[in-house]
């Protein structure tokens, strides 16, 4: 674990445990995605035309399938020691690449990407250490050359910089792996997603990953109903910040 926590840090900034799901768990949860995606139902998906890609949001509503995704034992141990120990899912969908979708441009994860909106240089040096974002990618098709497997530069981490795309180019690295496998990274290092050239659909399931005092994206509390919320184990509660104490909330101002 430590290992694997130390190459986040200060090594190439991802750690691939290849085939970690099951054929039968993979295909489970492609099946419920592309049949969500084709219900228009509010708060089900969010859909980018323009680049032909869509996110399917509240996974965890979905079945027991996310439930497991969302919480692999290994990365769970490896982000409680990145991360500390209360550390909180911050985001949890599928993104999928339909057939003709535009790449992205490099970039850095939440929180990290906000805040060039509000410092012209790195608000801070990490030099690895400072870690407030860790991704998973868990793949639900095969990744390839073509089919817009993440792009990612190694080491980037530690760049201390926004990106470049001149830099990015030339020592940028394609995460090709096939389905079943699980993607772990820092959330500071360079990367994007590749255009999709196949006429196949390019599935993953995305979780960001937060110490509990960063404001997490999504409000993933808001996918468990009530009556429910006492059946959750202790670390799915922890991981949808069921028993923090901050922030405080509810409260009518005088």
């Amino acid at each position: 674990i430590s290992k694997i926590a130390n190459e986040l840090k200060n090594g190439k900034g991802y750690y691939v445990f290849k085939n970690y799901f099951s054929k039968k768990e993979i295909d489970k949860a492609k099946k419920i995605i592309l049949k969500v995606s084709k219900i228009k139902k509010k708060l089900s998906f969010v859909s980018d035309k323009k680049n032909n890609q869509k996110s399917i949001l509240n996974l965890i509503a979905l079945g027991s399938i996310f439930e497991k995704m969302i919480q692999p034992k290994v990365v769970m141990d490896v982000l409680e020691n990145l991360l500390g120990k209360n550390f909180i899912c911050g985001h949890f969908y599928a993104n999928t690449l339909f057939a003709g979708a535009r790449g992205q441009k490099p970039h850095m994860d939440y929180p990290y990407l906000g805040m060039e909106n509000f410092w012209e240089k790195f608000p801070f040096k990490s030099n690895g250490n400072l870690v407030l974002n860790c991704q998973t990618m868990i793949l639900l098709d095969n990744f390839t050359d073509i089919n817009g497997a993440t792009e990612f530069l190694p080491g980037s981490q530690k760049f201390n910089k926004y990106p470049s795309q001149k830099v990015f180019d030339k020592k940028k690295i394609k995460f090709v792996y096939p389905k079943g496998s699980l993607i772990i990274f820092n959330g500071m290092a360079w990367h994007r997603s590749a255009s999709n050239f196949s006429y196949k659909e390019r599935i993953a399931i995305l979780g960001q990953y937060l110490p509990f005092f960063i404001t997490p994206m999504s409000n993933l509390k808001r996918c468990i109903k009530k009556k429910d919320i006492n059946k959750l184990d202790s670390r799915l509660r922890q991981l949808l910040g069921i028993d923090l104490i901050n922030p405080i909330q509810n409260l009518k101002s005088k």
